[in-house]
């Protein structure tokens, strides 16, 4: 790309020749800081309502893939999500299995500070999430669901957050998610370091 660049005289030349500079490095733009490939190092999450309260940890080792217009979940090889809490005072533990990967649309914004709102509608992908209830001793299994369908008819799960604020530093990203509706709430944040 031609700039205006620097006039050179050169004596003893037939004509004055027009030398176009080359953008400087800070001309050129730079990479957006959340773009890239991470994978989660902690995750926390918080839910409460009428009679329950429950906290959730685990997950490492999933990766995120953040593109301009998409994100890519690869959940192979994660550990497993630990949820324990109390409802009308008894206690419970939830374990979540997911594999494979998600992929969603979504809207990204900024570079070192922003927002990624997902489409959930657009989800793609193979991605499934198996429970294992324990209470009272017994353990109960169900699953796997089909995340993708849950996206699709917009069911919001704290491992796959609809809507995050970040901050990108380096190799290091920290999202945080809420929601709430009908007197309960959800929050959760994420720590990613990059690939």
């Amino acid at each position: 790309m031609f700039g205006t660049g620097t006039r050179l005289v050169v004596a003893g030349a037939v004509a004055a020749t027009s030398l176009v500079g080359v953008a400087a490095p800070a001309e050129a733009k730079a990479k957006r800081c959340v773009l890239g490939t991470w994978v989660l190092t902690s995750f926390t999450a918080v839910s409460k309502g009428p009679g329950y309260k429950h906290t959730m940890d685990g997950l490492e080792g999933t990766v995120l893939r953040i593109k301009k217009n998409s994100i890519m979940y690869n959940f192979t090889g994660s550990k497993r999500g630990d949820i324990s809490g109390k409802a009308n005072g008894h206690p419970y533990q939830i374990w979540h299995l997911l594999s494979g990967k998600l992929t969603v649309k979504a809207k990204v914004t900024g570079s070192t500070k922003g927002k990624v709102n997902v489409k959930p509608r657009t989800a793609t992908g193979g991605a499934t999430r198996t429970e294992i209830y324990i209470a009272s001793g017994q353990k109960i299994r169900t699953g796997p669901f089909n995340m993708v369908k849950e996206h699709k008819t917009g069911t919001w799960e704290a491992t796959t957050p609809f809507y995050s604020s970040y901050t990108c530093k380096g190799k290091r990203l920290r999202m945080d998610s809420k929601t709430g509706a009908n007197g309960s709430s959800t929050k959760v944040t994420r720590i990613f370091k990059r690939l």
